[in-house]
């Protein structure tokens, strides 16, 4: 059966990708939002694509987890995605990359496998979800909604 062989060793790739980017990147919080947050003359621009997914699949891994943002926190995140998800639907260069109405559940689909397999207690759910509140909480979230000023691609740029 090569399918599910394929998949494994996909999954395996990606897991090896993050953990490799999760060790880069928790070495200095300031890279982790300088690439979140970077134009692009600074050359390591995160794309806002991958962007979007990172910050929704951390907020369903928190509700997953039990854990809730505050009032505060929960109006910035939506306002945030809100945004972000506007400018990459009237920006996508093909209808793949936009967001279709089952994205956020497909994506809540799948950080449901992981916290059954244990996420809650890892230690990349602690780093994501510390890097997430940082976004919220600072003038970080101020420099990506001026990312969102110009038309451009939401899928330029890298993505771990």
């Amino acid at each position: 059966m090569i399918g599910p062989t394929w998949h494994a060793l996909g999954q395996e790739l990606r897991a090896r990708t993050w953990r490799k980017m999760i060790a880069v990147l928790s070495a200095s919080p300031a890279l982790w939002l300088f690439m979140l947050s970077a134009g692009p003359a600074a050359g390591a621009e995160l794309s806002l694509r991958c962007f979007y997914d990172v910050i929704t699949g951390t907020q369903a891994a928190m509700t997953l987890c039990g854990e809730r943002l505050d009032h505060r926190d929960q109006a910035a995140y939506g306002d945030l995605v809100e945004a972000l998800k506007k400018y990459i639907n009237e920006n996508a260069r093909s209808e793949g990359q936009k967001i279709s109405r089952d994205h956020d559940e497909k994506l809540r689909q799948h950080r449901e496998m992981r916290v059954r397999q244990g996420f809650c207690s890892h230690p990349d759910y602690v780093w994501f979800k510390e890097r997430l509140l940082t976004i919220l909480r600072t003038q970080e979230r101020e420099k990506i909604s001026k990312r969102l000023e110009a038309p451009g691609n939401p899928s330029e740029g890298g993505c771990f």
